[in-house]
């Protein structure tokens, strides 16, 4: 889900011109950060908890048994293209990016149904907020939140591929079939191709 939304934001975005690349998953910033040095990071947050809830009850599906509030943190690093930038361009370019990613993430969870996002803490970071003090040059805007999605009874769906190397063989090789029901087994011979 948290994937989904990057990507979806990202998309609004580029459509409404701001030159910001968009992530997902924790990444280092460093000087040469995104688009003309303007990323945004979303990420689960791994230091707040989600929320857990009943199911409204005004709401009828039966398959869902309650509300989770999976808790969400999106960092925007903004450094302004001007030479000799003052870090009050540098806060500029950043609360314009921080404005913009706020009016899609709305957008998005009203358009996912998901209800408004619950926003948990939003600031302007500073010195100590990085390793050894070391804050990359321009301004950088952190926003927790909350996004719900429903908890749903369902059958897992995942990318479980069948696992085995693919290569040459040479020798005589046997397969067993077995039914279903585990009692009945065959040996199948293969072909030998050696």
């Amino acid at each position: 889900m948290i994937r989904t939304l990057a990507a979806d934001i990202a998309a609004k975005l580029v459509d409404r011109g701001f030159p910001v690349e968009v992530c997902y998953g924790s990444e280092r910033l460093s000087s040469a950060v995104g688009v003309a040095g303007r990323r945004i990071t979303i990420e689960r947050d791994r230091r707040g908890p989600d929320n857990l809830a009943p199911f409204p009850g005004g709401q009828r599906n039966p398959r869902a048994t309650g509300v989770r509030g999976v808790a969400v943190q999106a960092t925007v690093h903004a450094q302004s293209t001007r030479s000799g930038a003052l870090l009050s361009e540098h806060e500029r370019d950043c609360d314009q990016i921080v404005d913009a990613f706020l009016v899609e993430l709305q957008d998005w969870c009203t358009e996912a149904k998901a209800g408004a996002p619950e926003y948990v803490e939003a600031r302007l970071l500073g010195p100590d907020d990085f390793p050894g003090g070391q804050q990359p040059p321009g301004a950088t805007y952190r926003v927790r939140f909350r996004v719900s999605r429903a908890i749903l009874r369902r059958d897992y769906v995942g990318n479980a591929e069948p696992t085995g190397t693919i290569g040459t063989a040479t020798g005589t090789f046997s397969a067993v079939r077995v039914t279903r029901d585990g009692e009945n087994f065959e040996s199948i011979p293969l072909i030998d191709e050696g």
